[in-house]
């Protein structure tokens, strides 16, 4: 499995269509975040953008290398990972994720309906509302693109078919086989001896 699968959302609506198939699915995660610890921070992310962050960068960075990486950032419509946030988790921690996930969603919702002033990103600085959510989105398929959806080929061991099933299944064919060979043969044998008794008849 790779630490990352590649991801790109340009809206909410491709964020919200991923939740939909992840949701579906059993996940695993690369990385140190649980996949409760990735929702959980999305949600937080996009909370804080209409109330506000916890945390902020000193001013003249909000105002100057900020909105340079912003602009940067929106051009080439990809987040790297590895940027330093004094908020994130150290630690891996699971948790509901069903509860996570809730959360997202209702973050999603709630930035959607919200007319009033964006918060200032603590990094970024200014925003506003359309930058504000390709930067989410942008975000979103970061820490998205470490988890990692059960596929069939990584399904447990214990949802494929027992030793026992596979060697049955595999002496079922060659039990049939040999069924139809006997068959065959005692056919062959009956009409040689039918024949043999047909030119003795004749010959008489």
């Amino acid at each position: 499995m790779s630490l990352r699968r590649t991801l790109q959302f340009h809206s909410l609506d491709d964020v919200l269509v991923e939740l939909s198939a992840l949701d579906r699915a059993q996940i695993t995660t690369t990385g140190t975040w649980s996949f409760y610890q990735i929702l959980s921070h999305l949600a937080e992310n996009i909370e804080s953008s209409i109330s506000q962050y916890p945390r902020s960068m000193p001013f003249v960075i909000r105002r100057t290398i900020g909105p340079m990486a912003l602009r940067h950032l929106l051009k080439t419509q990809e987040m790297k990972s590895g940027a330093p946030n004094p908020t994130a988790p150290k630690q891996r921690e699971e948790g509901d994720e069903k509860a996570a996930m809730l959360r997202l969603r209702t973050a999603i919702a709630s930035f959607r309906a919200y007319e009033g002033p964006m918060a200032e990103h603590p990094f970024f600085g200014p925003i506003n509302k359309e930058d504000f959510e390709a930067l989410h989105a942008h975000h979103a398929a970061l820490h998205l693109s470490f988890a990692h959806p059960e596929t069939a080929q990584t399904r447990p061991s214990k949802e494929r078919a027992a030793p026992s099933e596979k060697k049955a299944a595999k002496k079922a064919p060659e039990k049939t086989a040999k069924k139809a060979t006997k068959k065959a043969s005692k056919k062959s044998a009956k009409k040689a001896a039918k024949k043999s008794a047909t030119k003795k008849s004749a010959s008489k």
